[in-house]
């Protein structure tokens, strides 16, 4: 069974005098272990749907399941607090904290971890002790973005789902993001899903799933 599974999940909203169709009757499967991005462009939809599949919109046409249990069953707070970890373009980072203290924060609400597991969740990702105690403004983009991602595992997720995560990064530093997903995937069991503008970053994942605008349906290229 599919870690998480889409079935005909279609999305329309207003559009002058008329509705226009951005998602139209989707069927897919994600699986744990495996590195996925979705392109398009811009106005596609891909945005609404990493909404749709992070739990931060309900469904009104089609289901989404975990584990087999429909997100309405679940309940989408639920769902989103104990499944799924978020990572922004923009970061999202509490300016005036430090980058230990903001994963803390997750780990608060989420209830799980300690100051200990924060930090040796940061290291894993290459934010040692002395950077995590650091204000994030003191912290380069790249750095930012790591200590986003490790507050997105704070409360150990199933999935990670992130949008145009490489959007403000220099080349270098968007490979290093890259083998960071890599690795979530296929070395922590995670299922990692990314809205990405970025071929480099489609061009490295296990599954490149392209939604094209004009019907509102995706293309699945099998890459690994």
């Amino acid at each position: 069974m599919a870690l998480l599974e889409i079935e005909n999940v279609s999305f329309t909203y207003p559009d002058g005098e008329g509705y226009r169709t951005i998602l139209n009757q989707v069927n897919l499967e994600f699986n744990q272990g495996t590195f996925y991005t979705i392109v398009g462009a811009s106005g596609s939809g891909k945005t609404t749907f990493l909404t749709l599949i992070a739990g931060m919109d309900q469904v009104h046409d089609g289901s989404i399941r975990y584990n087999g249990k429909a997100l309405s069953e679940i309940g989408l707070w639920t769902y989103r607090r104990q499944h799924v970890g978020m990572v922004f373009q923009n970061f999202n980072l509490i300016p005036y904290m430090t980058g230990l203290e903001n994963v803390m924060v997750a780990m608060g609400i989420a209830k799980t971890g300690n100051k200990a597991t924060a930090l040796k969740l940061l290291e894993t990702l290459g934010i040692g002790a002395t950077k995590a105690k650091r204000s994030v403004r003191r912290l380069s983009g790249g750095e930012q973005q790591r200590v986003a991602i490790a507050r997105a595992l704070a409360n150990n997720p199933d999935i990670i789902i992130a949008d145009e995560p490489s959007g403000n990064l220099d080349g270098a530093t968007e490979t290093a993001i890259i083998g960071l997903f890599q690795r979530l995937a296929h070395d922590q069991g995670k299922c990692v899903i990314v809205v990405t503008h970025s071929e480099k970053v489609a061009s490295n994942a296990d599954v490149i799933l392209r939604l094209h605008p004009t019907d509102g349906t995706f293309e699945k290229d099998i890459l690994q």
